[in-house]
């Protein structure tokens, strides 16, 4: 499995921990609609959209806090971006 599915698997699962606190926060519609939103982007997400998601996870986090665990880490992007050593 690539560095990339790993990472949004994970990001899936930090997604689906938050939903709650989305639909909270917004109400049930909105909530759900940011949800989808972010779940697209992240099933749509490779090497060169990565920043993109990264700027809406650091606007999101600026409203829902808990969002700020979504986002990667430095080590953790330059991991996804590393080409792969061949073998």
């Amino acid at each position: 499995m690539s560095e990339l599915a790993k990472f949004k698997a994970e990001q899936l699962a930090k997604l689906n921990e938050i939903k709650h606190r989305l639909e909270r926060k917004y109400g049930k519609r909105k909530g759900r609609e940011l949800y989808e939103a972010l779940r697209m982007k992240i099933e749509s997400l490779n090497e060169h959209t990565l920043w993109e998601y990264i700027a809406t996870l650091m606007h999101l986090a600026d409203e829902v806090k808990e969002a700020e665990k979504m986002i990667p880490r430095g080590e953790e992007v330059k991991r996804i971006l590393e080409p792969k050593k061949q073998r």
